[in-house]
Order: C-alpha cells, then structure tokens, then sequence
C-alpha cells in the first residue's frame, strides 16, 4: 500500500509499548486525515530524478569482472498537489488531493531479449543497445467531505481511486524482462465514512 501524504496532516508511528486494543505486536502506522476548513488552502510536492543525476561506482575493475552496466535511475517521479476549503463554513468542508508517482530503474548485467516473442528461437541473446528496465507507476486520487453535525457530533466520507502499474518488473541480473511479471491494476477503490462524537471528557 503507498499512502497518499499529500491528503494526510499528522503521521503517529508506533513501534513499541502499544495500547492494549492490539492483538499483536509490530509497527503500527496511524494517518489523520486532512479535512480542509474555513480557509481555502492546498500543498504540493513535485519531485524528479534521472540518470544525469546519479553518480555510480562502475569502475574499471567491476568490468573486467564481466559486468556490462551498473544498476541506474532512467527516471523517477513524484507529483503530489493537494486543495481544500469550506462548502458552507462552520458546517461542510472538502480536501482533495492527487499523487501519480513512477519508478524506471536500469538493471545491472541484463538487457531486453532480441528473441523475446520469436516462436523459432528458444534462447536468450541480448539486446546490448536496451538495457532492462524495471517499470513502476502507482497513484491516487482522493476527496474527503467534513461534515459538523453539531458541536459533539462530525461526520466524514473519503473516497479514494488507486491504479498500479508493474509493468514490466522484477528483472535481475539472472531475469530478463520478458520472464518478469506484467501486473495491471487499472481500478481500486477505498470509500470510508468515520462518525467521531466526544459525549463527555470520558465517553468518546
């Protein structure tokens, strides 16, 4: 699961000395939720990184070992914008927020099959001009409605739509791309609705 932060205001991680609801131990990770409010505001993250940005330690030894090209970033991608504000103030609020992330990474040693779909070649022979790639895109969109019933009672309902690519994946040193995985997941939805009502300071 990759969290959408930009639709999330307070992290808590707990790793230890948990409350005693829980049934096992472990990391537990809590996300709270961005509700917008009576003033229109929004964040945002954008991120990129490709090979002209990475050093390596290639040297001339690692070749005369036999390794034709080091593990490389093609390109990796973060774009994360998120907005929100009052519906009616005091009452109803709305946060969106949007992450589309990828990750195209070179693999050491292993390049794409020239015969990869060729039914007359059974062997492997590489493709020295394109190196393998492993290829990764997940994302989200997300929109929350707050609604304040009244001063004890608060209502809300977050919708999410998630897609994940592996397409292309799992190549190694010992794995070329066409015996990797292929895994499309075009459509995931997550539709939640959480009622916080504090009563008294002792009944929540």
């Amino acid at each position: 699961t990759t969290y959408n932060l930009g639709a999330v205001q307070e992290v808590t991680v707990d790793y230890a000395a948990v409350s005693a609801e829980m049934g096992q131990g472990g990391v537990r990770i809590n996300l709270i939720p961005k509700e917008g409010g009576n003033t229109f505001s929004g964040s945002g993250v954008l991120a990129f990184a490709n090979s002209s940005m990475q050093g390596d330690n290639y040297t001339q030894d690692l070749k005369r070992r036999g390794l034709q090209t080091p593990n490389t970033i093609e390109k990796n991608w973060s774009i994360n914008p998120g907005f929100g504000g009052p519906i009616r103030r005091d009452v109803l609020w709305f946060y969106n927020s949007y992450q589309y992330n990828g990750a195209y990474n070179r693999v050491a040693g292993m390049f794409y099959n020239k015969n990869a779909g060729n039914l007359s070649a059974w062997t492997y022979e590489p493709d020295l001009s394109r190196p393998a790639i492993n290829q990764d895109t997940w994302g989200d969109a997300q929109l929350r409605l707050t609604w304040q019933v009244n001063t004890k009672n608060k209502i809300a309902l977050t919708h999410d739509r998630s897609f994940q690519c592996n397409c292309e994946s799992n190549a190694s040193a010992t794995t070329a791309p066409e015996a990797g995985w292929n895994r499309t997941f075009p459509l995931m939805a997550n539709t939640l609705v959480d009622w916080s009502s504090p009563q008294t300071d002792r009944v929540l």
